[in-house]
């Protein structure tokens, strides 16, 4: 059932119209448990909650009776109840129950949540709110491959735009500066000119970076390491970097963003790759979070809060070219030129 734009809605009409086409990651698998669990995408909140062990059922976080939130009540007999009234509801969202009304069950069949599309994928639940998907969900290999160990790390709720977060993944020109404590190379910050190529969900890019390698999570040690980087991206904000490095090793980080509202996005990152499969997985998460530390700072900084699509809102540099094909593929989508994202 397709969820319509939200009266309370912060977002540009023609924003939330496109953004709403697509699928976007809301929680992790993991997170879910016997209780109703709310989440919110693009100003909608929304209720997970699991009647049954291996079903999951998500909602509008209203109740039809009189507007309160199903996140606040509790999950019994296989129904999701409502806090302020008791309405039960099954997994379909029918009502199955007004205890006010009880014997009669009159006014059950008129009463059904909204519920909304949503698949599991890569331990994310992602979720559509129109109902007709624009494009498929991110292909990512190194989830379906034996070679590789994933590392999933908790989510992250920052105070920026899904657009700017997004952009400053992608963004190469930042490395040697925001990334010296961890993995960028101070002494190196040319960005040799790279193509970016198109694809049917986003775009393609490879160039070589002089990168600060660690010789392990564990280790103070370090060197200088060219690796080659593999940027692909999915529209509208999955992102994915595959580091490859000349012994053979290969690191993949996938980003992905549940834009919350046009200025808070919850951030989910996993980590793959095919070698140290002995270092625990909180060491490689505590590494993981300091990369994010150095980044969010000036994420959230920036201004204007939302990445204009204008080209003559900000001054460009060469390094710039993936940012601009960003920025232009949401022109394409339908979002005008003045709009930010």
């Amino acid at each position: 059932m397709p969820v319509k734009y939200p009266s309370h809605s912060t977002y540009d009409r023609e924003v939330w119209d496109v953004l709403s086409g697509f699928w976007h990651p809301v929680a992790r698998l993991s997170d879910l448990s016997n209780e109703p669990f709310p989440v919110k995408l693009l100003d909608v909140s929304l209720v997970i909650y699991q009647t049954e062990e291996t079903s999951i059922s998500i909602a509008t976080d209203i109740c039809p009776h009189r507007g309160a939130p199903l996140s606040k009540g509790r999950i019994e007999r296989k129904r999701i109840i409502c806090p302020y009234h008791g309405l039960e509801y099954d997994k379909s969202g029918q009502c199955q129950r007004v205890p006010a009304s009880e014997p009669h069950a009159d006014n059950c069949a008129a009463i059904k949540l909204t519920m909304v599309n949503w698949c599991e994928k890569y331990g994310l639940i992602w979720v559509n709110l129109n109902g007709k998907p624009t494009k498929p969900l991110p292909k990512w290999a190194a989830f379906e491959d034996d070679n590789y160990i994933v590392v999933d790390c908790d989510s992250e709720l920052w105070n920026a735009s899904a657009g700017r977060h997004t952009e400053n993944f992608n963004d190469v020109a930042h490395l040697s500066f925001i990334h010296s404590g961890t993995f960028g190379n101070p002494n190196d910050p040319l960005i040799e000119r790279y193509k970016v190529e198109k694809t049917d969900e986003g775009f393609d890019r490879t160039f070589t970076y002089n990168e600060i390698d660690k010789i392990d999570y564990l280790s103070d040690k370090s060197e200088v390491v060219p690796k080659i980087y593999n940027y692909r991206f999915t529209y509208p904000f999955a992102s994915e970097l595959e580091m490859n490095s000349p012994d053979g090793r290969v690191m993949t980080i996938y980003d992905c963003i549940c834009p919350e509202s046009p200025t808070t996005s919850r951030i989910f990152i996993s980590l793959a790759r095919n070698y140290d499969r002995d270092t625990p997985e909180k060491e490689i998460q505590k590494w993981q979070a300091a990369v994010n530390d150095e980044d969010r700072w000036v994420v959230e900084s920036q201004l204007p809060k939302l990445l204009p699509l204008s080209p003559k809102t900000e001054k460009h540099i060469a390094a710039d070219a993936w940012s601009l094909e960003f920025r232009d593929g949401f022109v394409r989508l339908g979002i005008s030129r003045d709009n930010g994202i």
